[in-house]
C-alpha cells in the first residue's frame, strides 16, 4: 500500500510527464510568482476580447526554484530581491522594477532560442517539489520550503491556457484540482 507521500510524489510525476519533450521558451514573473512558458505557442481570444499568445502548458511557482546548468546556478527565485547588476546602486533599487531575475533568465532563454531546450525527463519527491531536466544539462528545481497549510498557500501549479482546463495545484496539504 502506499503512503499519502508516495501517492503525492507519484500523482505529481504524472502531471508533469505531459511536459517532456517539450520546449520551454517564455517567462515573466508576478510579485512571487514566475510563471514558465512550455510547449507550442498558441492564439486565442482573451476575456476582453483580444488575440492573444499563451502557452500549451505554463508552470506558476510561488515557491522556491532555481535553474541550474553546468556550471552551476543560472538564476533563482531569490534573484528577485536583487537589482540587475549587482555593481549598481542598491539604494535605489525597484524590487517591481527589472530584477537580476529577469535579466538573468531573459538572457538564459535568449541563449537558447535558436534551438530551445526541451524537457527531457521530470522527477518529483514526496514533500511536493520536482525537478524538470532539461536538455544541455539544465534542470529547473522547484522546492517548496514552509510548512504552511491554510487556504493561500500554493507552492505551484501547472495549467494549460488555451485549453481552459483545470489546473493541477500542489499546495502545503496535497493536490487540488482547481478550475
Amino acid at each position: 500500500m502506499l503512503s499519502p507521500s508516495d501517492i503525492l510524489q507519484r500523482r505529481i510525476e504524472e502531471a508533469l510527464t505531459d511536459l517532456v519533450s517539450l520546449p520551454i521558451w517564455g517567462t515573466c514573473r508576478a510579485l512571487n510568482m514566475q510563471m514558465f512558458d512550455l510547449g507550442k505557442c498558441r492564439t486565442t481570444v482573451n476575456a476582453k476580447g483580444k488575440r492573444v499568445e499563451v502557452s500549451e502548458y505554463s508552470l506558476h511557482i510561488q515557491c522556491p526554484w532555481r535553474i541550474v546548468g553546468p556550471e552551476g546556478i543560472i538564476v533563482g527565485s531569490e534573484d528577485r530581491n536583487y537589482p540587475e547588476d549587482e555593481e549598481s546602486d542598491w539604494s535605489e533599487f525597484d524590487p517591481d522594477g527589472p530584477t537580476r531575475s529577469e535579466a538573468r533568465i531573459s538572457g538564459w532563454l535568449e541563449q537558447h532560442e535558436e534551438s530551445p531546450l526541451v524537457v527531457d525527463s521530470v522527477e518529483a519527491n514526496h514533500v511536493g517539489g520536482f525537478k524538470l531536466f532539461l536538455s544541455k544539462g539544465f534542470v529547473l528545481e522547484v522546492f517548496p520550503a514552509h510548512s504552511l497549510r491554510g487556504e493561500t498557500c500554493d507552492y505551484w501549479r501547472l495549467i494549460r491556457p488555451s485549453e481552459g482546463a483545470s489546473h493541477f495545484v500542489v499546495t502545503g496539504h496535497g493536490i487540488e484540482d482547481d478550475v
